[in-house]
């Protein structure tokens, strides 16, 4: 058995994306290097559900999740949407190794800010190309993701 070296490391859990909408407006491919990122990490970047969700079963966790979001008052249900919104830029933030950027960098992304929260997501295994076909280019998290997230 041998020892694992930065080099490996980096090589195994880093990779290049294009940015087809930024490439268009430079006038050139440009491209990103993301990193894996854990699934505590994202999951932490996620508002919190309430207290009860780690008690409800996988199979029923959307459902479940839909009913509670229904009892939220608007402002809370406007706040829980705002910090959903604004985790998508935090998710590229830390997701994105080079060049490094902020929040508030990634915003200027644009759409593809959801790119590449897409492929963050999915070089990590936190979301299936399935998921992404059923949902579309900016998935929430999957009923089974969520109910991980509880767990």
């Amino acid at each position: 058995m041998q020892i694992l070296t930065i080099e490996e490391l980096l090589r195994a859990t880093e990779w290049d994306v294009v940015l087809p909408e930024t490439s268009a407006l430079v006038g050139r491919d440009v491209r990103v290097k993301i990193r894996r990122m854990a699934r505590a990490e994202y999951f932490s970047l996620l508002p919190p559900l309430p207290a009860e969700a780690v008690e409800w079963p996988v199979a029923e966790f959307a459902e479940r999740e839909l009913a509670w979001l229904a009892t939220l008052m608007p402002e809370a249900l406007a706040a829980r949407r705002a910090a959903l919104r604004e985790s998508l830029y935090e998710i590229v933030a830390l997701g994105v190794v080079d060049p490094p950027m902020t929040p508030a960098d990634a915003k200027r992304l644009g759409d593809d800010a959801v790119l590449l929260k897409t492929e963050i997501l999915m070089r990590s295994g936190i979301l299936t190309p399935e998921a992404t076909k059923e949902t579309g280019p900016d998935p929430a998290p999957s009923s089974e993701e969520a109910g991980a997230r509880a767990a």
